[in-house]
């Protein structure tokens, strides 16, 4: 009983959507093959009405969805819609050439989109969605219901739309065929508007509208003079039944005419990426989380492909008729398999069923979806947005009203662009400003350190972040001439550690900054390049003294720098750091190792808890991030003691030290200082004295980076 019930419900589902689908295609050909194109239009009807089979029966039965609807797409109608009218505008093109170069344009968009489809899931690239401003989105969304309500009324006017038809819209002659059109579209704006009312209702409205037409009207007048005085969007031509794309066709086509409307072309394949990556984007966001969106553009990728053989329309996914058939309670592939069964059964039928759609009808569709995507644009997408991003998406709207979609979704992304640059700009590209005289992790004398410490700003680093442009350079400058009018420095240094890209512009800046500071005689160093900024910035010729592989390394050469000019050698030899008194290491008495450079003489975990004095060599300690990356925290010259963290607290070792250069070392194991500690307490009590000192030393530098972090 289960099964029959699920039989059921999926075939009235099926059946409820096919109608709809039917429906709006079937106005899709009529808008697109109206006026000059006329003659046309049966045949792609016909083949619009196959293409959705084509897509329903390939997307429905190949997604991994519990339930997908996929048909021909407004929006892509729209734009093919926009490029067939600047064909037909063109000058000395004979009508059959004219309506063979559109029908040849439907089939190279068709395709030339199910390419782009499949690459774009065989190399997973649906995040490009993510990247597109959403007040463009809703312009653009705004801008198509537009053109479909204008394009609604064109259908029931039966003829392009002039400034003759607003002279004459109030006369009956005009009014008897919009009133029963602007009917239809009030009910559909009603219906999907209410969220009480089921979606479903539309094709209820479709279906009752046709069928009331064509009672009222033949009990009235006679089905021929209903034809002759233009309310059906038939009659066709006897020979305008679907066939596919052919020699005639390719032979009639100006290809003259397609290469200069190439970029509208191409706007419809763009405009059908962003469509289908949207709708898969509100599926994704419904129930389905999982969804695979590569798998299904690639699978309507496919449909394409076929769809555009047969000169059917650009189809894909459709979000609104796929919730309406999980509302209903449709489930499966026989959903989709329902409509593709009831598009291939009018398709058999022919055009004779499809000519006898009242334009009431097909015109009421149209701009009933039409208006009802203005009103959820108004409703819903303007609230969400602030005040510049609602101007922006209205600019859109009324650019595409007045001068068509290509220019309108242009001009869009070129102020989305500009403002975001403005916005960008006015991000700090500075993270941090330090005072960093005496902040390398080098181990000092505590004479230099004080030296070093004494030398305010006489080292300033820069620490920059995120992507670096013109806009960006020009307020680093401005920090950078700001801070050196109020400080004496001799060392500038730039952090590029957080800096995600640069482009060619500010590589530009940041050598006039360079050519600046070494006309002040200060020193410029660069440090935490990555590859790519390191290729952007080698580009030029800038007077850079020294590029170091991180912040600390810079830091120090400076240092050094500093404590040479002060006559302190610093060279490859670098002095002692203050040792323990001679008297407490000859009462220590300890045995000595020697290391060859590159050594290593704690490894991070280990479990000892031995102390180590450096008599000679330096060693340095080193730590490693999540991606492998060793971190100087600390170099050691001769007469710093190391270990004595995990001397003090017990702990395991917390960084790994190894010699740079042959290092003798005095150890001074844990066992060893506990008989001192009863033998000798004053010896133990000035070792743990000293080493608590050196301890603190380093905390209050640490205490003093930090606090230039959070000024």
């Amino acid at each position: 009983m289960g099964d029959r019930a699920d039989i059921l419900t999926n075939g009235l589902t099926g059946a409820a959507i096919g109608v709809l689908q039917l429906g709006v295609t079937i106005s899709l050909a009529a808008l697109i093959f109206s006026g000059p194109l006329g003659a046309g239009a049966g045949r792609a009807a016909a083949g619009f009405v196959l293409g959705t089979a084509i897509v329903s029966l390939l997307v429905g039965s190949t997604s991994r969805l519990q339930v997908v609807t996929a048909g021909a797409q407004d929006t892509a109608a729209v734009l093919v819609a926009a490029v067939a009218s600047a064909i037909v505008a063109t000058p000395g093109l004979r009508d059959g050439e004219m309506l063979s170069t559109v029908v040849v344009m439907i089939a190279i968009a068709g395709v030339a989109t199910g390419m782009v489809f499949w690459l774009i899931g065989r190399f997973g690239l649906t995040s490009f969605v993510r990247f597109l401003p959403y007040p463009v989105i809703s312009g653009f969304t705004a801008g198509t219901g537009w053109l479909l309500l204008r394009g609604g009324v064109q259908v029931m006017h039966g003829r392009p739309i002039t400034s003759d038809f607003f002279r004459d819209i109030f006369s009956w002659s005009e009014l008897k065929f919009l009133l029963p059109g602007i009917a239809l579209a009030l009910t559909i704006l009603l219906v999907l508007s209410v969220r009480r009312m089921p979606n479903v209702l539309v094709s209820v409205a479709m279906l009752s509208a046709t069928l009331l037409f064509h009672i009222v009207g033949r009990s009235a007048s006679s089905f021929s003079v209903l034809e002759a005085e233009g309310w059906f969007i038939g009659p066709f031509e006897s020979d305008s039944g679907w066939s596919p794309i052919g020699p005639d066709d390719l032979r009639n086509t100006d290809w003259s005419v397609l290469l200069d409307n190439s970029v509208l072309i191409a706007a419809v394949v763009a405009v059908s990426v962003v469509g289908i990556l949207l709708n898969l984007s509100g599926l994704e966001g419904d129930r389905d989380a999982n969804i695979d969106m590569n798998h299904e553009i690639r699978s309507a990728g496919l449909a394409n492909l076929a769809v555009g053989a047969t000169g059917g329309l650009i189809g894909y996914h459709l979000l609104g008729d796929t919730l309406l058939g999980r509302q209903i309670g449709g489930r499966g592939r026989s959903v989709p398999i329902v409509i593709a069964a009831m598009a291939g059964v009018i398709f058999v039928i022919g055009p004779d069923l499809i000519a006898q759609v009242p334009r009431a009808v097909a015109g009421g569709v149209l701009a009933g979806l039409g208006v009802s995507m203005l009103a959820a644009w108004a409703r819903q997408a303007l609230p969400r947005m602030n005040r510049g991003d609602q101007l922006l998406s209205s600019f859109i709207l009324v650019t595409i009203a007045v001068l068509g979609v290509l220019t309108g979704v242009g001009a869009g992304v070129v102020v989305a662009a500009a403002v975001f640059i403005v916005k960008y700009s006015r991000t700090n590209p500075v993270r941090h400003v330090i005072d960093a005289a005496g902040r390398s992790r080098v181990d000092r004398r505590h004479h230099d350190q004080m030296l070093l410490s004494s030398s305010p700003q006489t080292i300033v680093a820069f620490e920059l972040q995120g992507y670096l442009f013109f806009g960006s350079i020009t307020g680093l400058r401005r920090q950078i001439d700001a801070h050196l009018d109020e400080s004496t420095t001799d060392y500038l240094i730039l952090d590029f550690a957080r800096v995600t890209g640069i482009d060619s512009t500010a590589a530009g800046g940041v050598a006039a900054i360079a050519t600046a500071l070494d006309d002040r005689n200060i020193a410029m160093l660069w440090s935490g390049l990555q590859p790519h900024v390191a290729t952007e910035l080698s580009a030029g010729t800038q007077p850079v003294a020294h590029v170091a592989s991180d912040l600390d390394h810079a830091i120090a050469w400076c240092e050094d720098l500093v404590l040479a000019n002060a006559n302190i050698d610093v060279g490859t030899d670098p002095p002692s750091i203050d040792p323990f008194s001679p008297d407490i290491m000859r009462a220590l008495d300890l045995p000595t190792i020697e290391l060859d450079a590159g050594t290593t003489l704690i490894s991070t975990g280990d479990a000892d808890h031995d102390i180590y004095f450096v008599e000679s060599g330096t060693l340095t300690a080193w730590l490693h991030r999540d991606d492998g990356q060793p971190i100087r925290i600390r170099q050691m010259l001769p007469g710093a003691v190391l270990g004595e963290i995990a001397f003090v607290t017990g702990a395991p070792r917390t960084a790994t030290v190894r010699a740079d250069t042959p290092v003798v070392v005095q150890v001074l194991r844990r066992d060893r200082f506990d008989e001192i500690a009863v033998s000798n307490p004053e010896v133990a009590l000035a070792v743990q004295q000293e080493l608590l000192r050196r301890i603190g030393a380093r905390l209050a530098s640490s205490s003093a980076m930090v606090r230039d972090l959070l000024e």
